[in-house]
């Protein structure tokens, strides 16, 4: 198994790793603003 055929180095796992990150928060933020929109509904 040839290792540098691999084109997923650190970097673009640190990269994808900050991406995760930001993808957890914008949910975290998206599900706060939809209990609050429910909330209001009710």
């Amino acid at each position: 198994m040839d290792i540098s055929k691999f084109s997923l180095t650190v970097s673009d796992f640190i990269d994808f790793k900050v991406f995760l990150k930001k993808l957890l928060k914008n949910l975290e933020n998206f599900i706060k603003i939809a209990e609050t929109l429910t909330l209001n509904l009710y």
